[in-house]
């Protein structure tokens, strides 16, 4: 009944793992575990990792590091240490994991997954950080408007007027907050006070009128004939175009005058309603013979027609089609009269209406000046 000894004992550390299958026989390791493989189990291993520093003095005696690396100096070897930097995040979490000094925070500008702390370009645009006139504001072109070295892209105040963004009215101009309108846009960059022709009228005024800011002579020019200018009538905000106006024609006989309704400005297509152009005559001196399509109307393929009103010394023009086809700058209808009595004859509007094609087409109404007569002297 005596206890065997070794010799004749068949699992000398009583781990469940016989002798001769166990890789540490005289001590108890049941897992057989044995991280480098070398045959010799953990429990009996003095260098269990295999990474030729004992057991006793590696800072990682489970993970192979033979340099024992250790960033933080913890005394937890890098190798098996979760936050190697110390900076109280994790490694696994961490987008800057071996930055030293403790900082925690994990902003990351352009979210390519590294950190701005150890980001050499935070903000992803192809210029390191020390390059970058703004490195934390996407700026490849690198523009600088005031030359501060703050780039516009971060730069409170782009034109280095003294004025920041949110207050200037004009960000990239230098201007210093003249504003000659009074409208809250600095001169530097409002349209309306802009005048690149010179012409006394600005651009974005002569554009709304129609005029051609590049063009000097026509705000000077009275397209309408009415006595104002089209600079005077854009800056009063009158409409000037499209217009009709009367002017004079040769009839080539003596007997009779000649009055043109003419367009200076296109308008929109009559279909299929009517153009209702009304002149008044001076019936002491002439009366109403006939009315023709003018130039600009039969190209247009338009029909005009002259009516004389009952009891009034006025005919009525009208100007139908039913296609598509717009009346082009020119005549509309010549109008012819018998001279029956020698004097100044004046012609005048009347009154004049254009009905739109459509609904989204515009109207023009009222527009032949009526207080500006054409006047014509006539002989027999």
């Amino acid at each position: 009944g005596a206890a065997a000894g070794d010799a004749c004992h068949p699992d000398d550390d009583g781990d469940g793992v016989a002798d001769g299958d166990d890789n540490c026989p005289p001590d108890a390791n049941a897992g057989q575990e044995d991280a480098d493989e070398d045959g010799a189990g953990e429990a009996c291993d003095d260098d269990g990792d295999g990474d030729g520093v004992a057991d006793a003095d590696d800072n990682c005696p489970d993970d192979a590091n033979p340099g024992q690396e250790d960033l933080d100096n913890d005394g937890a070897g890098d190798a098996c240490d979760a936050d190697d930097d110390d900076d109280g995040v994790p490694d696994i979490s961490d987008n800057c994991p071996v930055l030293l000094g403790g900082a925690s925070d994990q902003t990351d500008t352009d979210g390519d997954g590294d950190g701005d702390l150890c980001d050499g370009d935070d903000d992803g645009d192809g210029v390191a950080d020390g390059d970058d006139n703004c490195p934390v504001d996407a700026n490849d072109g690198q523009e600088d408007a005031d030359n501060d070295g703050d780039g516009d892209a971060c730069d409170d105040d782009i034109d280095g007027d003294g004025i920041n963004n949110d207050q200037d009215s004009c960000p990239e101009d230098q201007n210093l907050g003249a504003d000659g309108d009074g409208d809250g846009i600095d001169d530097a960059c409002d349209p309306d006070a802009v005048d690149s022709d010179g012409d006394g009228v600005t651009d974005q005024l002569e554009i709304n009128c129609g005029l051609d800011p590049e063009d000097g002579d026509d705000a000077a020019a009275d397209d309408d004939h009415d006595g104002t200018n089209n600079g005077d009538e854009c800056e009063a905000l009158t409409p000037w175009a499209p217009i009709f106006y009367l002017e004079p024609f040769d009839t080539g006989d003596a007997a009779t005058v000649g009055v043109a309704v003419v367009i200076d400005q296109p308008v929109g297509a009559l279909r299929p309603t009517t153009a209702d152009i009304r002149v008044a005559f001076d019936g002491a001196l002439v009366s109403y013979d006939s009315a023709a399509a003018g130039q600009s109307a039969s190209d247009a393929q338009k029909g005009v027609r002259g009516i004389p009103l009952p009891g009034e010394d006025v005919v009525r023009v009208t100007v139908t089609g039913i296609n598509q086809n717009r009346l082009a700058p020119g005549e509309v209808a010549r109008l012819t009269f018998d001279i029956d009595a020698g004097g100044d004859a004046d012609f005048t509007f009347n009154a004049l209406s254009v009905a739109p094609p459509a609904a989204n087409d515009v109207a023009t109404t009222g527009v032949g000046h009526a207080d500006e007569p054409l006047t014509i002297g006539v002989n027999l």
